[in-house]
């Protein structure tokens, strides 16, 4: 690789200092540079040099930040500047408007916590897959598997949330304490409960039990249910009671730990 060549294609990298690139627009400026004598494994070698010397980070596959080797940049700066939006950019490409956060964060983001986590779970009618948002945070999107979809029912248990400059559609209290406790990751349950157990003592007295009620008359999570009956029972009987009325009514009581 000549030097010249090289220094030419930093110089023009530069008009793009602390922005985002694609590999496309990779492709084009090194084409720009190379006329008739591009091709495809220049760019990739080109690419392999420029992060070697702090030119380019990698925040995904052919996606990259673009910087000085003398700029000093840690990943939590660049997640705070672009994960948001990419995820944002990910629901769409997977699930147009049709989707939601739900799980865990959806809790955490409903008890002010919008840290960024190392997995986002993405409820949708349409795709059920794994995809890398940013520099290996990964949204997991989950899709009903009924032959019925509810979708559109469990759906109206959503609200809006502003997140830095985004704004995602996310799962409510109480849709969010059963979608958290339907399957729980056994190396986060523990967290999970203490999550749980810290909501339900401090704010019971704003869970809407008929959102309870209609979200189980749709024959889903029964296992939360019982979950959240079996921590509520050490901690206010009132609740507890309530939790076992919706059992005996429009599910079945079941051993869970």
């Amino acid at each position: 690789m000549a030097q010249s060549y090289f220094n030419i294609l930093v110089k023009k990298l530069s008009k793009h200092k602390n922005k985002i690139l694609t590999i496309q627009q990779i492709k084009k400026i090194i084409s720009q540079i190379l006329g008739d004598n591009y091709k495809d494994s220049k760019t990739y070698k080109n690419i392999y040099y420029l992060k070697n010397r702090w030119y380019l980070i990698s925040l995904k596959k052919d996606l990259f930040f673009v910087k000085s080797p003398s700029q000093q940049i840690e990943e939590e700066e660049l997640l705070n500047r672009f994960y948001r939006k990419f995820l944002k950019q990910a629901g769409q490409n997977v699930a147009s408007s049709n989707r939601y956060i739900g799980d865990l964060k959806a809790l955490e983001i409903n008890m002010d916590n919008y840290q960024i986590p190392d997995k986002v779970v993405i409820i949708n009618p349409f795709k059920k897959s794994t995809e890398v948002v940013l520099l290996g945070k990964k949204a997991l999107f989950k899709k009903f598997e009924t032959h019925n979809n509810i979708y559109p029912k469990i759906k109206r248990f959503t609200q809006r949330h502003n997140i830095g400059s985004q704004k995602f559609k996310v799962a409510q209290w109480e849709l969010a304490l059963l979608e958290t406790l339907h399957s729980p990751d056994p190396a986060e349950y523990a967290y999970i409960q203490a999550l749980v157990k810290k909501y339900l003592k401090r704010y019971w007295k704003k869970l809407q039990i008929n959102i309870f009620e209609n979200i189980i008359k749709l024959g889903k999570h029964h296992a939360s249910i019982n979950r959240l009956y079996k921590i509520a029972l050490s901690l206010n009987p009132q609740l507890a009671k309530e939790f076992r009325d919706i059992i005996k009514k429009y599910s079945f009581f079941l051993e869970v730990n």
